[in-house]
């Protein structure tokens, strides 16, 4: 006799402390769009978040903000969101809304483009190095899933956003 269990996985467990490591409820993240207005990571239960970290002077992010855009298209009717938060400008100053505002024009962004003028949020959920871009996919129950710093393959990005959606309520 064989048993088969095909497609079976339980959900991840809920976090508990709040910090900016895998398996731990995601810090607060609360700025202002590029467009106005107010955007904040709790108002976006029960949908997966990925969450770029990223300046405008960074290659590496430029180069991923097309990527983004296609997987956003592809899996936003799942559950996916996404929100890039501008942590500096290109000459390397603080990021203000013009510049969130450059960003979401020039890569024809549909997803929220945030900017952080006093890099608060950069301090609380960067990883231990200043590298950029930082990468975090965020649960429907607001704890980190997976993180990257520095650039992730359309691929393993893929397979990560796939994994977590399967997971939604």
């Amino acid at each position: 006799m064989f048993l088969v269990v095909v497609g079976c996985s339980s959900p991840p467990e809920s976090c508990t402390d709040v910090g900016n490591g895998v398996g731990e409820c995601a810090p607060d993240l609360t700025l202002p769009r590029a467009n106005g207005g107010v955007w904040s990571l709790a108002e976006q239960r029960n949908r997966v978040v990925l969450i770029q970290l990223a300046a405008a002077w960074c290659g590496t992010c430029q180069v991923e903000a097309p990527i983004h855009q296609a997987l956003l298209n592809e899996y936003e009717a799942e559950g996916l969101t996404k929100a890039t938060v501008l942590k500096g400008d290109a000459d390397f100053g603080p990021a203000e809304q013009a510049d969130a505002e450059a960003w979401k024009s020039y890569f024809e962004l549909s997803h929220p483009v945030l900017y952080d003028e006093d890099k608060q949020v950069w301090k609380t959920w960067k990883r231990d190095v200043n590298s950029l871009p930082q990468l975090f996919l965020v649960d429907g129950q607001n704890t980190i899933r997976w993180r990257r710093i520095g650039m992730a393959p359309e691929d393993v990005l893929r397979e990560q956003i796939e994994e977590h959606l399967r997971h939604l309520d």
